[in-house]
């Protein structure tokens, strides 16, 4: 641990990793997206070896919870008839699902639907941290940073889908909001492998990016993870 005008700056991996200030986030990983009946896979938009990551993500959850190291979901959720939909948003959707029609869009991830839930091998437990998105990051018009301050936490290990998305948005925008990022790369995946690889580097310079392992290692030496 260095200081700065007095302020303990955690420098090590161990130190940012700390459980006892730590969150596991699980970003979008929801049958929408994750599932062969979800509707990205039925309109091409497949992630290749999604399953792999997600049993990657589930091991993480098993560490985490031994150590304490508080768990936090991440849901997109699209409003009934777009209403959350703002021109900018629009027009990104019209690109995400290339089509030129606006009512050529679809309602994916509507709340209480099927293709909202996350996936079954994720499924939050009882005491966990559930946040409904609107936006790529999760810190966009949600009550994330409020949740997180108020449960001491200051590294944030970002996971889910997909890299170059929602995981990049809310971990840059968690970097913005002053905490730690943390993004083990086995735990995160995209549609597209030259962007995913190419935000991974993007990411290496700006935070730490690391092997699940290192994660799982850190966690587990604390102690109360056996």
């Amino acid at each position: 641990m260095q200081h700065l005008a007095e302020k303990p700056i955690p420098i090590t991996l161990e130190e940012v990793l700390d459980p006892a200030h730590s969150a596991l986030v699980v970003i979008d990983v929801q049958k929408e997206f994750c599932e062969s009946e979800g509707l990205f896979p039925r309109t091409g938009v497949s992630i290749p070896n999604v399953k792999k990551t997600i049993q990657n993500i589930a091991e993480l959850i098993k560490v985490a919870r031994k150590a304490n190291v508080k768990v936090v979901y991440i849901q997109h959720t699209t409003l009934p008839n777009r209403s959350g939909d703002s021109a900018s948003w629009a027009r990104f959707m019209l690109k995400t699902f290339n089509v030129t029609k606006l009512e050529d869009i679809p309602e994916f991830c509507l709340d209480g639907t099927w293709g909202h839930e996350v996936v079954d091998e994720l499924k939050p437990r009882r005491g966990d941290l559930v946040v409904k998105k609107h936006r790529s990051s999760a810190f966009i018009a949600t009550d994330l940073d409020f949740v997180l301050r108020n449960n001491g936490i200051k590294t944030l290990v970002t996971t889910g889908v997909t890299t170059e998305g929602c995981v990049e948005s809310t971990a840059r925008d968690g970097q913005l909001y002053d905490y730690m990022i943390v993004t083990p790369r086995e735990c995160v995946n995209s549609e597209n492998k030259k962007n995913h690889e190419a935000m991974l580097d993007i990411m290496s310079g700006r935070w730490d990016v690391v092997s699940m392992k290192d994660v799982a290692r850190i966690w587990r030496s604390n102690g109360r993870a056996k």
